[in-house]
């Protein structure tokens, strides 16, 4: 089964630490790799924190985008594989931000260790491009999210990528998430189409899927003959 995106949940809430996403309805299943992009804005240098659920799944939080005075929206990658089913995924700020999630569910992912690689960058523009992330092997499943501070209303990704989920014109932040199958493994960025130049954080992460059952070898077969001998003839039976 080739890695894919079954559905995903997302939650916006301004002067918070963390945001509950309910996901009992993504029909989540042990193995599956749960991703999760966390967006927030704050007026100071706050970190983006490793998402928790109520499966108490181990997470894993990537590449990040940085703060600074100009870049004050950011943006970090996290995943998990599902060992106990979760109904929330909480993701979390280190203090008070405006806040977002998104939480992705993944099917056909490597069964223990989905991680290949992450980047995470700034850029002024309205056409930002990702920082680059190579793939490991084929058909791995690139995942990336942007975020800025300022309202806008146009958000689009690029062609051949697919969005999956994105907030426009919010008090909060706007942010754009979306996903591309990447065969054959190359060096991948991603160009975003914005309404206007924004100071924009942006972030990827590259999962591998999962390996394919090794082929089971045929039972030997065991040929004879079985017979008696008559008159010096030998007649099989």
């Amino acid at each position: 089964m080739a890695i894919a995106v079954a559905g995903s949940r997302v939650g916006t809430t301004a002067a918070v630490s963390s945001i509950a996403i309910d996901v009992s309805t993504l029909g989540i299943q042990a193995g599956d790799t749960l991703v999760a992009l966390t967006c927030k804005f704050n007026t100071s240098n706050v970190a983006i924190l490793a998402p928790s659920d109520t499966g108490s799944n181990t997470w894993t939080a990537q590449a990040a985008s940085a703060w600074d005075a100009t870049f004050r929206a950011t943006v970090g990658a996290a995943w998990a594989v599902v060992a106990t089913v979760p109904t929330s995924v909480t993701v979390w700020s280190a203090a008070t931000a405006d806040m977002s999630g998104v939480v992705l569910r993944l099917t056909g992912a490597h069964a223990s260790a989905p991680y290949d690689v992450s980047a995470a960058n700034t850029a002024t523009s309205a056409a930002p491009v990702s920082s680059s992330v190579t793939p490991a092997e084929d058909n791995e499943l690139v995942i990336v999210g942007l975020v800025h501070d300022g309202g806008d209303t146009t958000l689009a990704m690029a062609s051949g990528w697919t969005e999956q989920a994105k907030l426009e014109s919010n008090a909060v932040q706007a942010y754009i998430v979306g996903y591309k199958l990447i065969s054959p493994a190359a060096a991948t960025t991603h160009t975003w189409a914005l309404g206007a130049s924004r100071d924009a954080g942006m972030a990827a992460i590259a999962i591998k899927p999962a390996v394919a059952a090794a082929g089971t070898r045929p039972s030997p077969v065991v040929r004879g003959e079985f017979g008696r001998r008559k008159s010096g003839i030998w007649t099989p039976v």
